[in-house]
């Protein structure tokens, strides 16, 4: 068992998009589960502990976008509960009648083992985080070098080149999805496109059922991948 990722970018109703993928992806056992859209100013989040079977409609009204990311938990590290499950989110993240928000969110699959040494390195720069989750480590990681003046791209090469472990992993700012692969391609990213829509999953499966159109292919070991949101004409 382990955790699955999904993540979605084009011009449908992520949330519509997510839910279906997020189905096919529970068979690989999970505690938690969560999901995260872009609505064209911020990300809005919604996560939970225990089984899932439909998202309420007052959510999904909520949660409207055309980026988005979901993700099944199986907990590793941390406890089993809404803290802990993912999506996971950078410093500006506030919490209101249910619902997350941030500028930048994660879903992730695998373990960080130099995790306390990138701890230490992020604390030593002010960054504070709210769990022990290898994932919420990812964010910040990401967060501090976008700080920094590095584009997506090359924030998730410094994550390949200076994270240690086993992983795969999607992340959504406003105008992009990105995702990474560790060195060694311990962990399964599938990636998925067809006629402006783009899919990333943990499983084939869960692209396929998506988008039954798709090209699909595996992101090879240590690659990275970044999709742009199409402004509008």
């Amino acid at each position: 068992m382990m955790c699955g990722i999904f993540g979605y970018i084009g011009n449908l109703n992520a949330i519509e998009i997510l839910e279906k993928g997020l189905k096919n992806l529970l068979y690989r056992g999970y505690d938690s589960y969560g999901f995260a859209v872009f609505n064209e100013k911020e990300i809005l989040s919604y996560k939970k502990s225990g089984s899932f079977e439909n998202l309420e409609e007052n959510v999904k009204k909520s949660l409207k976008g055309k980026i988005g990311i979901a993700h099944t938990r199986w907990a590793t590290k941390g406890e089993v509960d809404e803290k802990n499950a993912h999506p996971h989110f950078g410093c500006r993240m506030k919490y209101r009648d249910g619902i997350y928000q941030s500028d930048i969110a994660i879903v992730h699959n695998g373990q960080i083992t130099n995790y306390l040494k990138i701890r230490s390195l992020l604390e030593d720069r002010g960054y504070h985080l709210l769990t022990e989750n290898d994932s919420e480590l990812i964010v910040h990681f990401i967060a501090w070098k976008l700080r920094q003046g590095f584009s997506l791209s090359e924030a998730l090469h410094a994550s390949v080149n200076e994270l240690d472990g086993p992983f795969a992993y999607i992340i959504s700012t406003p105008t992009e999805l990105g995702m990474a692969r560790d060195k060694l391609g311990l962990r399964p990213l599938v990636v998925g496109e067809y006629d402006g829509t783009f899919i990333a999953a943990s499983e084939e499966i869960a692209v396929r059922k998506a988008l039954p159109k798709a090209s699909i292919h595996y992101l090879k070991p240590g690659g990275i991948l970044v999709w742009k949101l199409k402004k509008k004409q």
